[in-house]
């Protein structure tokens, strides 16, 4: 039996709720927002994943070559 892990989800359609609480959706909607990987530009479409870390916040784009790099919680 494979072990389970822990997904933390937010839908796509509350993304810029959640950015906009964060004070980070002008970033996003104006190209700022950089995949914390490829360092290409996060756009709607392309919004793969949030990465915590350090004390900082990190955006990944939906390239799976990108979204293979995120941390597994253990």
């Amino acid at each position: 039996m494979t072990p389970k892990k822990e997904l933390e989800a937010v839908h796509r359609q509350d993304i810029k709720t959640l950015l906009g609480s964060w004070g980070l959706l002008a970033d996003f909607e104006t190209g700022k927002m950089k995949c914390r990987f490829c360092g290409d530009i996060i756009l709607e479409h392309s919004f793969g994943a949030i990465l915590p870390e350090n004390r900082q916040i990190f955006f990944i784009c939906s390239k799976l070559d990108c979204l293979a790099k995120l941390p597994v919680k253990k």
